[in-house]
């Protein structure tokens, strides 16, 4: 198998400023009100020496041999997959830039083997091993930086791409038509997984980067199972994952003496970097998700009610020990329903974020901020609150077919 991509991108960002031809200040009444315009006009013209202007080519070739046993109620595939990966790219940074250009090639052996065990017509018992490879995206390599809101984002040319040994355990048992229930247990080990964090390019100035921290660890157990009772059904998973990586911080403390110190490098208190033990950024402790089916083929109606729970999770991952940013744990619940009404007419609603629970970021540090707006608890520390409102769409719809 042989693959090639090819990307060529163009990158451009457009200011308005509320000065008016003259120099002229507005005084503010509503945002609707306000006058915006390019000023200056150059400000409405594209940045064609942006460094985020890059051509970008990926090439993938890859081989793969299986092989099958079948033994009475045994059965084992496995196989060899070698994948070689060719990643560049051009920008337009300045010459004098490191990084500007950039080329990585690796080659990548990846067995599998897959064990499945039938109790009876119904009823396997599956175990598997896979190894496994997640590659960088292209803007993950340019180094060249985009100004946030917030903080400044950049890419990294020295990003690794990520690899997994993976291995996974299951029971699964299918009582009768679309009814299933499945029980498993995962063990993952990455190397070189992919995270955001910052990365200090100055005194005080940091980058936001795709980075390699170290290696780390995934292990847990899911459930997954569909009953249905006539017209009526329900379905779920839930996924239970520790997930372990232990990577250096910085840590800035006062000393015996009263004296603010910082580490690394390494001081009497701190004579080895400091580390600290976390999950990977975006994984959840808690993962569930379970719907309220109804379908009545005589009435040509659908309808699902859908509840979904994510545990809390690192946001942001700081380069100071113990202040990473977390996404606090949320659920989520939405509504939909079709109704045809002819050959090929529907209806149909959607109703989604019904709870219109927020996304809360905070500190998991104790919080010396009372009397600021939104500073309730004295054990985190708020850092951004987004409310989206509910969404509703109401439609009809006219198949083809």
């Amino acid at each position: 198998m042989y693959r090639t991509k090819n990307r060529s991108n163009f990158y451009t960002s457009n200011r308005l400023n509320t000065v008016l031809p003259g120099a002229d200040r507005q005084v503010f009444t509503t945002i609707n009100q306000a006058i915006f315009s390019f000023r200056p006009e150059s400000d409405a013209y594209a940045d064609t020496t942006n460094g985020n202007n890059y051509t970008a080519q990926e090439q993938i070739t890859a081989a793969y041999i299986q092989g099958k046993v079948l033994l009475n109620k045994l059965q084992i595939v496995g196989g060899l997959r070698a994948e070689n990966t060719s990643q560049s790219y051009t920008s337009q940074l300045p010459v004098t830039a490191i990084g500007k250009t950039g080329k990585i090639e690796y080659l990548d052996l990846l067995p599998s083997v897959h064990f499945k065990y039938s109790l009876d017509e119904r009823q396997n018992i599956r175990l598997s091993y896979f190894k496994g490879i997640s590659r960088p995206g292209y803007f993950e390599f340019i180094p060249a930086p985009i100004a946030g809101d917030y903080f400044d984002e950049s890419g990294n040319y020295n990003i690794k791409h990520t690899q997994s040994d993976n291995i996974d355990l299951r029971y699964e048992i299918f009582p009768k038509g679309n009814e299933q229930l499945l029980v498993g247990a995962f063990y993952k080990n990455l190397t070189n997984p992919i995270e955001y964090g910052f990365q200090q390019v100055g005194n005080n100035s940091y980058l936001y980067t795709p980075q390699n921290f170290g290696n780390a660890t995934n292990y847990g157990f899911e459930l997954v199972f569909v009953k249905y009772l006539r017209n009526w059904g329900i379905s779920g998973n839930y996924t239970y994952t520790k997930s372990s990586i232990t990577t250096t911080k910085r840590v800035y403390y006062r000393d015996a003496n009263g004296f603010i110190q910082n580490a690394p490098p390494a001081t009497p208190e701190y004579p080895t970097p400091p580390t600290q033990t976390r999950p990977l950024q975006g994984q959840s402790d808690h993962i569930a998700n379970i719907s309220l089916i109804y379908k009545n083929a005589k009435l040509d109606f659908d309808a699902q009610l859908s509840w979904v729970y994510t545990g809390k999770r690192i946001n942001i991952v700081s380069p100071y020990k113990d202040l990473d940013y977390w996404q606090r744990g949320t659920s989520q619940l939405d509504f939909s329903a079709e109704k045809r009404l002819l050959k090929n007419f529907s209806v149909f609603v959607k109703m989604t974020n019904l709870l219109n629970n927020p996304i809360i970021v905070e500190i998991l540090h104790p919080n010396t901020l009372g009397g600021l707006p939104e500073q309730t608890q004295d054990d985190k520390i708020l850092v951004q609150k987004d409310v989206f409102q509910q969404t509703y769409l109401a439609g009809i719809r006219y198949k083809l077919q």
